[in-house]
């Protein structure tokens, strides 16, 4: 079976693994950044009010610079009680550009300090999106798992990844969403499986109207 290139739209090793895991076993080629020679500053500016939009910037952007199709995504956490205070836009950059996972970690947990049980709920929201020569095809926006914010900064903070999965609990299984197992995410309808879903029911569907 030939298999159809289309671009990672990410220079982020963990969401790289994610979106490889989420087109497995569909007939795509997975290609990087880094296997193309695309410079570090040659990545798209971060443009919209949404993560859809964001996605779907992203993808176009990333298709006509690779010239080819692209798969991108975008996502933050929304934490109600903060109000306006937070926006789930900017999760990753929440404490400043350049600050460390743990820095991150240590400023949200101020932020939280005077809200208790429920009021730490939190749900993340992941969107992605699909573009060929810088034309969005599709793009979707979920919201996964609610869980809470622990209290208090775990032992370990790990210095690669997301920093605040660490942070974010899971009550029915008693673990941070960091700790989850690939069954565990299966059962609280997480994000990522959401997308997958929708991936491949897209291309499902686009193989089906093929002449």
């Amino acid at each position: 079976m030939d298999l159809s290139p289309m671009l990672l739209a990410t220079t982020n090793p963990h969401k790289l693994d994610k979106l490889r895991w989420l087109i497995k076993g569909l007939p795509i080629e997975c290609v990087t950044p880094s296997l193309l020679g695309i410079p570090p500053d040659t990545i798209p500016p971060e443009l919209g009010a949404s993560h859809e939009a964001i996605a779907r910037s992203k993808a176009v952007e990333w298709s006509r610079i690779a010239s080819l199709p692209a798969i991108a995504t975008d996502g933050g956490l929304r934490i109600p009680a903060l109000g306006d205070s937070w926006s789930s836009l900017t999760t990753g950059r929440f404490a400043g550009e350049g600050a460390t996972n743990r820095e991150k970690a240590l400023a949200l947990l101020e932020a939280m300090a005077s809200f208790k049980g429920g009021e730490r709920r939190a749900t993340w929201v992941e969107a992605l999106a699909l573009a060929e020569e810088g034309r969005c095809v599709a793009s979707w926006e979920v919201a996964g798992a609610e869980g809470v914010l622990l209290d208090e900064l775990p032992s370990v903070v790990p210095d690669a990844g997301f920093w605040v999965f660490p942070l974010w609990y899971i009550p029915m299984f008693g673990k941070t969403y960091d700790q989850l197992g690939d069954g565990e995410l299966a059962q609280i309808d997480d994000h990522w499986t959401q997308l997958r879903d929708r991936v491949r029911s897209f291309f499902r569907d686009h193989q089906k109207a093929k002449p």
